[in-house]
């Protein structure tokens, strides 16, 4: 079994005000590449972030 040490992936996400210094931010990133060869063993993240803005 051997392991990659390189993931190649995309990412999908939204950020919106929710007031005025104030962010909510969500991601979702897809791994593409197989983190085990001769698997479908791959990567799947969901980021969520609060903002802070200092203005």
């Amino acid at each position: 079994m051997s392991q990659s040490s390189f993931d190649f992936g995309t990412t999908g996400g939204y950020r919106n005000p929710f007031f005025q210094s104030v962010f909510i931010q969500g991601r979702y990133v897809l791994g593409l590449s197989d983190m085990i060869k001769d698997s479908d063993i791959t990567n799947r993240v969901i980021q969520l972030s609060l903002e802070y803005s200092f203005k």
